[in-house]
């Protein structure tokens, strides 16, 4: 129950349980790596698949914990060479450098039905929206 593991008979079994009472006993399925914590298990796990849950706000790229978005926010090695003329935040695209313009924008079309806030960009309503529903 604790790995997934099917055997032939109820001494395999007892023999691999053993395994689970070491140290490192979630191994990791794919690559055998093993952890400690199941919790460390299945944040591994992600590496071996293609789900990203936590985006990059500037540029949507998907990372698996949110400590690498702000890594990748704040590295000082990357060249972006695209600033805004406002604030002089730098960015690695044009339109990257685009879509940030709007929130020095005055007018805020994107308007919650449920509070009232409004926002400049949707995917900002949308991430406020989320708010409400507890998601």
């Amino acid at each position: 129950k604790k790995c997934g593991s099917s055997f032939h008979n109820v001494s395999e079994v007892r023999e691999h349980r053993q395994a689970h009472l070491q140290e490192n006993s979630y191994c990791c399925p794919i690559c055998a790596k093993a952890f400690s914590r199941a919790a460390n298990l299945r944040m591994h796990k992600l590496i071996h698949s293609s789900e990203r849950p936590h985006k990059c706000p500037e540029c949507d790229k998907g990372f698996i914990r949110t400590a690498d978005v702000w890594r990748h926010l704040r590295n000082e090695d990357d060249f972006k060479p695209y600033a805004c003329p406002t604030c002089g935040k730098g960015f690695h695209k044009p339109n990257l450098l685009s879509k940030h313009k709007v929130i020095h924008q005055e007018d805020k079309p994107y308007k919650c039905q449920e509070c009232g806030m409004a926002f400049v960009q949707l995917l900002r309503l949308k991430r406020h929206q989320q708010t409400h529903s507890g998601a």
